[in-house]
């Protein structure tokens, strides 16, 4: 197995095993999931008396809605988890990168002029 390949597992690895701590995380992932019950079944119970061909259009365009609010939802939840992991894992994002790199030209400037100041 190449060295690249074990560096991706382990991280991915230490990914999944801090989603899996991630305790809030879960009490949210429950809420989402009781909040969906409780809206599928105020849906199916208030078509009832309506017309079948209608209500299963009106099902299915709901589900639709719905199914795009969790996607959103849950992106963005990811993007959290993802940016919470990466900072607990101290990994420097590209932006960090970059002030680094401005803040080591400015001292082999300043280093630079202290040379030639001698």
């Amino acid at each position: 197995m190449k060295a690249k390949t074990i560096v991706e597992l382990a991280a991915l690895t230490s990914s999944f095993y801090s989603i899996t701590k991630d305790k809030e995380m879960r009490e949210d992932i429950v809420a989402m999931i009781m909040k969906g019950k409780e809206t599928f079944s105020k849906t199916f119970s208030s078509l009832s008396d309506k017309d079948e061909a209608e209500s299963i259009e009106l099902i299915i365009g709901k589900l639709f809605m719905k199914a795009q609010q969790i996607k959103e939802e849950v992106e963005h939840k990811i993007e959290e988890v993802a940016e919470k992991v990466y900072h607990k894992m101290h990994i420097a994002n590209i932006h960090e990168i970059e002030n680094l790199q401005k803040q080591i030209q400015e001292l082999q400037s300043q280093i630079e002029n202290s040379k030639t100041n001698k």
